[in-house]
């Protein structure tokens, strides 16, 4: 693998912010003359797809669910990922898929919803949607936000900046609840996105997510998710961006996989 493509999943240990990340975005700007057009070229010619249907909430209860617990409040934000690009009902979308698993794994139903937009970069949904977002009671909090920052080369420290006010505020207002966020996008493994384009963003968002991760995992009850294994046949949808039904249903496995691991969902688990 090229030192390039190289992430934290390499080094278990540590997600150590390297020279490149820390000027990602210098990096981005020399090689503008060839990667700004192609970015150019492809939000012309890239279909946008619609969200999941609404409404943006939904039910999951396990055949066998404990009639003496209360469901879990799963309670997702962020952007298109959130909201259910590339998919037509919100069922099949990550926070479907994730409160089916969630459901399976803990004995409990699970009623979520998902509060975003898509595109909207962090700083546009404290703007927009955070408010909102805090008068929803949660048990269980997944931030799925970073990509559009990302792609709008936002500076890695005010866009960590923004992860941790998202989250502080989250956690606040649901001070028992667990907090997961995503891990970036994997951009190098987006055949979509040519070359430079694709090295520069994928560098750009590893600066993010190394810059934001320590920050994140500092807090109580907060930590950000791995990053992820390679995506697989059948993982995007028909723009080649988003994920399909089988890319929902692959990050949440993995998601909740990961809570496992470390006892999120035994502390969510019927008695």
């Amino acid at each position: 693998m090229p030192w390039r493509y190289r992430t934290g999943a390499d080094l278990e240990a540590s997600w150590p912010l390297r020279w490149e990340h820390r000027l990602s975005r210098v990096a981005l700007a020399l090689e503008a003359p060839r990667a700004l057009p192609q970015g150019i070229h492809l939000k012309r010619t890239v279909v946008r797809l619609p969200d999941a249907r609404k409404p943006w909430v939904g039910t999951v209860a396990p055949e066998a669910a404990s009639a003496a617990s209360e469901p879990v409040r799963l309670v997702v934000v962020g952007d298109s990922t959130a909201v259910g690009c590339g998919v037509t009902d919100f069922a099949d979308s990550l926070p479907g898929r994730m409160a089916h698993h969630l459901a399976a794994h803990t004995n409990r139903a699970v009623e979520y919803r998902a509060i975003g937009e898509n595109g909207a970069r962090t700083d546009e949904f404290i703007r927009d949607y955070l408010a909102d977002a805090v008068t929803h009671l949660a048990d269980l909090i997944y931030v799925t936000l970073g990509a559009n920052d990302t792609l709008a080369f936002r500076s890695r420290t005010a866009v960590a900046r923004d992860l941790l006010r998202i989250v502080t505020t989250l956690r606040a207002a649901n001070p028992t609840a667990h907090i997961e966020v995503s891990c970036l996008p994997a951009f190098y493994r987006f055949a979509l996105l040519p070359e430079p384009l694709r090295s520069g963003l994928y560098r750009h968002s590893q600066a993010i997510e190394r810059t934001a991760r320590p920050l994140v995992n500092a807090l109580d009850r907060a930590s950000m998710n791995r990053p992820p294994s390679p995506y697989g046949e059948g993982f995007f949808a028909s723009d080649l961006f988003h994920p399909s039904a089988v890319g929902y249903e692959r990050w949440a496995h993995a998601a909740v996989a990961e809570m496992r691991e470390r006892g999120v969902i035994s502390a969510l688990s019927a008695p």
